[in-house]
């Protein structure tokens, strides 16, 4: 009998569905579809073909890396993936997703209504409010993104050309992710009085490469607010097309950055859909000056004044505060006096709330 025994339960085995024997091996053929497709996409797009074989060695090495492969969960392999990634070598803009990630990416993108009268009325992505310091007037304006309606960003401008005469500006890019280059382009017709080089771009389309530099022409209207103080509020989380603006504007010594270094993402990236509703988000151009030929990837904008992102804006204050008595008690000196604008220990300020301007 024992043979006989034998014998059945081998059949019985061999009539099991392969789905139940094998399905850790399709487990790790799922994660394979991701990485071969990942791949592909990177070997496709990447902004410098020459980087292709130290991302696309690091997606083979992990092919055979159990303790990758064999992760259950989802979003822990796009994270483990994504970190191996940004080993082989960093990038500010390259991201993996898992599906969960993935979907609410997508979905983000498909709620956000254009050219609506919600998007003008209720969720302009930027606020300003009218600040005293020392009885200097000052606008704080919060930039949440850069938009990339043009009609939110020209709205922008005609509210900072009403603006009085006299005004310092600090603008708040802590903790701004980024967004359209365009709406700093616009922005800066009102901060900078010569037509000035504001940004570059080197694409790549395929096996083709294209190279576009952006300028930015003065807006009559802002002309008033051309040589008024100007500070640029960062901190670590502030990233991409956020970056951009102190990046051009400290380079141009229009601007004085406070607070944090800041991200360091300065490459544009496309999000790609793979297999099994992952993501991945791959870097397709090179941000760059194009009066420098720099950048602030990897390296982020290095403030001219250091200070914790939450003392940022206190930071700027001080400064100001010290500048504009340092004006004043320069006007009743007699000529050829020269006013300390660094003092070692920054005076303290008092500011308020003024309203409305």
């Amino acid at each position: 009998m024992l043979p006989f025994l034998e014998i059945s339960l081998r059949v019985i085995l061999l009539c099991v569905p392969l789905a139940l024997l094998h399905a850790p091996v399709e487990a790790s053929d799922d994660r394979g579809d991701v990485l071969a497709e990942m791949a592909s996409v990177i070997r496709d797009n990447i902004y410098n073909p020459d980087l292709t074989s130290i991302y696309v060695d690091a997606i083979e090495s992990m092919r055979s890396d159990s303790s990758i492969m064999g992760i259950d969960d989802d979003e822990a392999f796009a994270l483990s993936v994504h970190r191996v990634l940004q080993a082989a070598l960093p990038d500010g803009h390259l991201g993996v997703y898992g599906p969960e990630r993935t979907r609410r990416i997508l979905g983000d993108h498909d709620d956000i209504p254009h050219n609506s009268e919600e998007v003008h009325s209720n969720a302009l992505p930027f606020s300003i409010v009218p600040l005293e310091a020392e009885g200097a007037p000052i606008a704080l304006i919060r930039i949440e993104e850069f938009t990339s309606d043009e009609s939110i960003a020209q709205t922008f401008n005609r509210t900072f050309s009403e603006i009085p005469d006299g005004t310092a500006f600090i603008f708040d890019l802590r903790g701004n992710r980024g967004g359209d280059a365009m709406h700093f382009r616009i922005l800066a017709a009102c901060l900078l009085e010569h037509p000035t080089a504001v940004h570059g771009i080197r694409w790549r389309h395929g096996d083709e490469f294209e190279t576009i530099e952006r300028h930015s022409e003065p807006d009559p209207a802002c002309q008033h607010h051309f040589d008024a103080p100007l500070y640029v509020l960062t901190d670590a989380r502030t990233a991409s097309t956020a970056e951009l603006m102190p990046f051009i504007l400290q380079a141009r010594s229009r601007a004085t950055i406070v607070g944090e270094a800041t991200y360091g993402a300065s490459h544009p990236a496309e999000f790609f859909e793979l297999p099994h509703g992952y993501g991945l988000m791959v870097p397709i151009g090179m941000a760059f000056d194009p009066v420098t030929q720099a950048d602030w990837e990897g390296s982020g904008v290095i403030p001219d004044i250091s200070a914790s992102g939450d003392q940022a804006l206190e930071a700027a204050f001080e400064h100001f505060n010290s500048l504009h008595l340092c004006a004043r008690v320069t006007s009743v000196m007699p000529s050829g006096y020269v006013c300390e604008t660094a003092p070692t220990e920054l005076l303290p300020v008092h500011w308020t709330a003024s309203g409305v301007f």
